[in-house]
C-alpha cells in the first residue's frame, strides 16, 4: 500500500517540482516574436479533430466488442436515452 502512496504523490508532486526547476531554470528567456501562420493552426485543428474522432471511434467498437464477448446486447452509438 506504501509503493502505491508514493508512486501517486511522485505523479502528484513531480510535475510541479519539474515545473519550479524549469520556470528558475529559464526565467530570463522568452519566445521570439513570429507572426501568425494561419494554414499551419488551421491544419493543427483539423488534425487534432480527426484524431479526437477516430479514438472515439475506435473506444466505442472496442466497447461493443467486450459487450458482445460478454454476450449482452450492444448497440454501436445508440440514442436510447429516453
Amino acid at each position: 500500500m506504501i509503493l502505491v502512496q508514493i508512486v501517486f504523490a511522485s505523479l502528484v508532486i513531480g510535475p510541479i517540482v519539474w515545473g519550479i526547476v524549469n520556470w528558475f531554470k529559464y526565467k530570463g528567456l522568452t519566445a521570439p516574436e513570429v507572426a501568425i501562420h494561419y494554414p499551419t493552426m488551421i491544419n493543427s485543428a483539423v488534425f487534432f479533430a480527426l484524431a479526437f474522432n477516430i479514438i472515439f471511434f475506435l473506444q466505442e467498437v472496442f466497447l461493443v466488442l467486450g459487450k458482445k464477448a460478454l454476450g449482452l446486447q450492444s448497440f454501436l452509438y445508440h440514442n436510447n436515452h429516453t
